[in-house]
């Protein structure tokens, strides 16, 4: 087959990639529930997956960049390993 990924071709890798999608799908159900109890099955149902994709990707790089921030204040270091300048 020419349509085959060529690094899932490894069984540890495809496991790896089954593992995170049924943890994104189990994520997204409790998700789901906890808005369906609280808002109702109607507004449940509503809730687009690309939405909630896009939503938690931009939370995950604003988490990021604070992380780094963090990091280059209390070490003083920035990305590359040089010592910068306490302010």
């Amino acid at each position: 087959m020419n349509c085959e990924i060529k690094p899932l071709c490894y069984p540890k890798a495809a496991l790896f990639c089954f593992a995170s999608a049924l943890l994104m799908y189990n994520a997204f159900a409790v998700m789901t529930a906890a808005i369906a109890a609280e808002h109702g099955r109607q507004k449940a149902e509503l809730l687009s997956h690309d939405d909630v994709a896009s939503e938690i990707a931009e939370a995950t790089d604003e988490f990021s960049i604070n992380a780094v921030e963090t990091h280059v204040e209390s070490t003083g270091l920035d990305d590359s390993g040089d010592p910068g300048f306490r302010t």
